[in-house]
C-alpha cells in the first residue's frame, strides 16, 4: 500500500453533504508512473466510488498534473472526521489518502423536542399575525371599556347639574335677576357674573359648566345642534375668554364682558 500525503484544495469551512470539494496529493515519481500506466482503468470505472464508506465518495475518474494527483470529492454522510485514511484502489496497487480531516452537516434541519415529526402545528408567521391580532383587540376592547365608562361618567354628571340648577324661574328671567343684584363695583363681580352666566347655559344647553374641563366644553358646544354654527363659535370664544380672564378687571372691562355676555344670553333665548 502506498501512503500519499494530501489536503483539501480551498477547504470550505461549512461543508454539508452533497458538497464537491478536490483533493491534492503531491505525488513522487514512482507513484505518478503508476498511475499513468493505469490510466485506462480509471476510464472504465463506474463512479461514484465510494473511498471510506460514503464519507468519501470520487465522483469522477482523477486526474494527474504537474506531478500532483487531483480527486473530485463529496461526502454523503453528516459528521466530523479525523485521522481518516480513505484507500483509493487501482487493481492490485491501494492509495492510502492520509492526512485528511473535514467536517460535514446535515443540509436537514434540527427538530426541536416539542416539535411534531410532520413540522410545527402553526407556522411562525401565522404566530406573529395571531399575535398582532391578540394585541389590537385587546387594544380595541379598552379603548371600547373606556369610552363607555366616560361616556357614562359625562351623563351622570350632566343629570346631577340639570337637576341642581333646575327652577321654576326661566333661565332667562333667572340670568337677568341675578345680574341686577350685582354690582359693578363690586370684587366678586366678575367671578358672580361668571357664575350666572354659566347657571344659564347649564340650564339651556344642558351642558354641565361647572363641572367640565374647557376641552370637553368645546367639544360639547360644537355638538350641540340646537345652536348655528355661528352662535357656537361666538360661545366658544367668550367661553374661552372668561376661563383665561382674571377675577380683578377694571370697571370698563366688567362693562365690556357684561354686555357681550347679555347679548349672546339674548341670541339663546331666541333659538332655546
Amino acid at each position: 500500500m502506498i501512503a500519499l500525503q494530501c489536503y483539501f484544495f480551498k477547504k470550505k469551512q461549512n461543508l454539508t453533504v452533497g458538497d464537491i470539494q478536490t483533493v491534492f496529493c503531491p505525488l513522487k515519481v514512482k507513484e505518478k508512473n503508476i498511475l499513468k500506466d493505469k490510466k485506462d482503468f480509471f476510464f472504465n470505472a463506474k463512479y461514484p466510488i465510494p473511498l471510506l464508506n460514503y464519507q468519501l465518495v470520487l465522483l469522477q475518474k482523477p486526474i494527474v498534473k504537474q506531478d500532483v494527483l487531483s480527486l473530485s470529492v463529496t461526502s454523503y454522510i453528516p459528521g466530523v472526521f479525523k485521522n481518516v485514511n480513505p484507500i483509493l484502489k487501482l487493481e492490485k496497487n491501494q492509495f492510502l489518502l492520509s492526512g485528511l480531516n473535514w467536517k460535514v452537516k446535515s443540509v436537514l434541519q434540527k427538530q426541536s423536542k416539542t416539535q411534531s415529526y410532520y413540522g410545527p402545528i402553526v407556522e411562525p408567521n401565522s404566530l406573529n399575525v395571531l399575535y398582532i391580532s391578540i394585541v389590537f383587540f385587546s387594544l380595541f376592547i379598552c379603548y371600547g371599556l373606556y369610552f363607555l365608562v366616560s361616556r357614562y361618567k359625562y351623563k351622570k354628571i350632566q343629570k346631577q347639574e340639570i337637576i341642581k340648577y333646575k327652577k321654576t324661574i326661566s333661565p332667562y328671567n333667572e340670568y337677568h335677576k341675578s345680574i341686577r343684584a350685582m354690582s359693578l363695583k363690586s370684587d366678586d363681580f366678575f367671578v358672580e357674573l361668571k357664575n350666572a352666566f354659566y347657571v344659564f347655559l347649564t340650564r339651556t344647553t344642558e351642558i354641565p359648566f361647572f363641572q367640565y374641563s374647557l376641552t370637553r366644553l368645546k367639544k360639547a358646544i360644537k355638538s350641540n345642534k340646537q345652536l348655528s354654527l355661528q352662535l357656537q363659535n361666538n360661545l366658544l370664544f367668550l367661553v374661552e375668554d372668561l376661563t383665561l380672564t382674571s377675577s380683578k378687571i377694571n370697571l370698563e372691562k366688567k362693562q365690556s364682558i357684561l354686555n357681550k355676555l347679555n347679548k349672546i344670553v339674548d341670541q339663546i333665548e331666541e333659538v332655546l
